[in-house]
């Protein structure tokens, strides 16, 4: 920290001088709550190594562009003040309206963002603040509402790719899973590929109408396009290889996704999958590493005493039968009602 950091300002009483002390003012306060919640000298001086633009002469562009700055890391209440100053400025300025939207969208304060949004489009139609303003009201859950401000996006703009794609992302989330599919592939067919396009068709053609081969060519051109786009990509594609019982494929894919982002339920699928292929000793260390996470694991609503389960199976294959014990007693501990468990534990070999 600077020691003896001097800051000089040339008062004058007039009134571009009071509005940006009252920027002042309110930068001031936030720099001290930020300063409460980091709980260190030090963070609020890092506040301080790039001033506000708030002298006298500051112009709405200016406040914009040090909110633009402040916005781009991630200081979203700092850049909100700049932004509400720039739009009492000049509030006929759509663009001004627009940024005030997408940081109080970023505040998950949505509702506030759609107002801004409104402003934003009344004063100058635009297929971005449309957009902008569907995906505030898909986040509060107003699917259809989000579905018409999408639509009129893309009759500003008809080549508008990320409306294509979040409109089918709200018409699968309404069940219309045709209507989806045919907005991601006018999405797909814009952009000559889109990973996010391919990744969300393959999940309405996995999750919700079950049309496995079809979603399987959806994810890996989707994979194609950036093999790291997202873990659970790998993930569906390797319950659709277990399903087919093409156990090897299944262990890929899931090697690949624990590469990107490991969870629990990569580790429980890729034990299960040894032990299809009795390679035991495999299958308890990728148990092992499922129990260590401990979650509870949506994509196939596994939970943790059905790791402890593969676990203790794979040590009976292995006639290891105190340590299978040992795993299928963890689970009737955590699930008493476990059927499956009991059963295995009752055709052990007695000690």
């Amino acid at each position: 920290m600077q020691k003896n950091t001097q800051l000089e300002f040339s008062f004058s009483l007039n009134k571009s001088l009071i509005l940006s002390f009252h920027i002042l003012l309110e930068l001031a306060l936030v720099n001290f709550i930020s300063l409460y919640l980091h709980g260190s000298p030090q963070a609020y001086a890092q506040t301080l190594i790039q001033p506000p633009i708030i002298l006298s002469q500051a112009t709405s562009d200016d406040l914009i562009k040090q909110g633009e700055a402040l916005y781009n890391e991630s200081r979203y209440q700092e850049a909100l003040v700049l932004f509400e100053k720039a739009t009492q400025l000049n509030p006929n300025n759509a663009s001004y309206w627009n940024w005030k939207g997408i940081t109080l969208a970023n505040l998950k304060l949505y509702k506030e963002a759609i107002q801004a949004y409104d402003k934003a489009n009344k004063l100058q139609p635009s297929s971005v603040y449309l957009y902008n303003r569907g995906l505030s009201l898909e986040s509060l859950k107003l699917y259809q509402d989000a579905l018409s401000s999408y639509d009129k996006a893309i009759s500003l703009k008809n080549d508008y790719v990320n409306a294509w794609i979040e409109r089918g992302d709200v018409l699968q989330k309404l069940e219309r899973y045709q209507d989806a599919i045919e907005s991601f592939e006018k999405a797909i067919q814009l952009a000559g590929g889109s990973a996010r396009a391919w990744y969300l068709k393959g999940f309405v053609l996995d999750k919700k109408i079950e049309k496995y081969g079809e979603a399987l060519t959806a994810y890996e051109e989707a994979l194609r396009i950036d093999p790291d786009y997202n873990s659970y990509i790998w993930l569906r594609k390797a319950y659709i290889h277990y399903k087919n019982k093409q156990f090897l494929e299944a262990i890929m894919s899931l090697d690949n996704s624990i590469r990107i982002s490991q969870n629990s339920c990569d580790w429980h699928l890729r034990g299960t999958a040894l032990n299809e292929l009795e390679r035991y000793e495999e299958a308890i260390s990728s148990f092992n590493q499922a129990i260590k996470l401990n979650a509870y694991c949506a994509g196939d609503n596994r939970k943790l005493e059905d790791s402890y389960y593969g676990k203790g199976t794979a040590y009976a294959r292995l006639n290891r039968y105190i340590d299978a014990r040992d795993s299928f007693r963890k689970v009737l501990e955590i699930n008493p009602s476990y059927k499956n468990a009991l059963t295995a534990l009752r055709a052990l070999p007695k000690p």
